[in-house]
């Protein structure tokens, strides 16, 4: 928690002001609380434990001005933790790749007792970026080519993604350009896992 004022001459933290914390549940009931002092910096430090019981849903963090009364908060979103049961695996490509080509990449879905999920809806995305100066880590956000599609899991929990690797007016000649392939898979259930894998062509 930061504690700060505004006034003309512009923002100064409150140091040495008490606080009062309190987590509120979704009924707005309190779950605990604790008393600080703001240090120098305005700064108060604090942790909070959600009970194992407590019902999912958005709870509020209220701190209160223990000198002036004024309240603020700000709301979190609680959310029940589901154990993974399946995971999902891409197969990374092993050829030399070039502009032009076509690749067919592999994956799967296997529950953790390897049993295949099949049936399962799978969607890809390919994103192409530009490599940085040492050659080996992609520039963020800086998609130059990007396509997408969906396919199934069979009874075997595999899948097959065809990937044609494109050459487009926006890449410059003799460059190296770094392939992510993002596939997002959905069991029956409505369980959800991801995977990815790169390759480089250039």
């Amino acid at each position: 928690l930061l504690a700060y004022s505004h006034s003309d001459d512009g923002s100064h933290v409150k140091e040495y002001l008490p606080i009062g914390v309190s987590l509120l549940n979704t009924r707005r009931e309190e779950i605990s609380s604790l008393q600080g002092t703001t240090d120098e910096w305005g700064c108060l430090n604090g942790s909070f434990t959600i009970p194992k019981d407590a019902t999912p849903g958005r709870f509020r963090l209220q701190a209160t001005d223990s000198i002036s009364g004024r309240t603020l908060y700000h709301e979190i979103n609680v959310e029940a933790f589901k154990a993974p049961t399946f995971t999902a695996t891409l197969v990374h490509p092993q050829e030399v790749l070039h502009f032009g080509d076509s690749l067919t990449l592999q994956g799967s879905a296997t529950t953790y007792t390897d049993l295949p999920v099949a049936h399962a809806k799978v969607e890809y995305k390919l994103l192409v970026t530009d490599m940085n100066i040492f050659g080996r880590y992609p520039l963020p956000d800086a998609y130059l080519y990007e396509s997408a599609g969906t396919t199934t899991t069979d009874a075997q929990g595999r899948f097959t993604l065809p990937i044609q690797v494109r050459h487009t007016a926006s890449f410059e000649e003799n460059a190296t350009y770094n392939h992510i392939v993002e596939v997002s898979i959905t069991d029956p259930s409505g369980e959800t896992q991801q995977a990815r894998t790169h390759f480089i062509v250039g």
